[in-house]
């Protein structure tokens, strides 16, 4: 259990609390919170899970509403989820691509689309 360090605690509870936000309609706050210092606090050595943490959050963000601060984190998140091959990753950043959905007019949603299209095909 040596990885499992500050920001893998607030990764592994904002996962959780972000389904508990999709799922149930408790505010996002908390998963919010926690995804975004998992984001922060992740050491290159676990850039898998900086993506991870990063697309949920952005996926959450979307979901929530403010497009505009979804896309600074996903394209983080696609920068570290471009240097790791992970099922999983693929499968977030097919459910962030699908949330992007609603903004289907917005240039930069678009762009992001065609970004996590490019990511799915490495």
């Amino acid at each position: 259990m040596s990885y499992y360090d500050h920001a893998q605690h607030h990764g592994d509870t904002g996962h959780a609390a972000f389904d508990l936000a999709l799922l149930s309609g408790q505010s996002p706050a908390v998963a919010s919170a926690r995804l975004a210092k998992a984001m922060d606090g992740y050491s290159d050595a676990y850039v898998r899970s900086r993506a991870l943490s990063g697309t949920k959050l952005a996926t959450l963000i979307m979901a929530t509403g403010d497009p505009e601060e979804a896309l600074t984190v996903a394209h983080r998140a696609l920068d570290a989820v471009g240097r790791v091959r992970s099922n999983r990753a693929v499968e977030d950043v097919l459910t962030l691509s699908r949330e992007c959905g609603r903004y289907a007019d917005d240039a930069e949603v678009i762009a992001l689309r065609e970004r996590i299209v490019s990511a799915v095909r490495l």
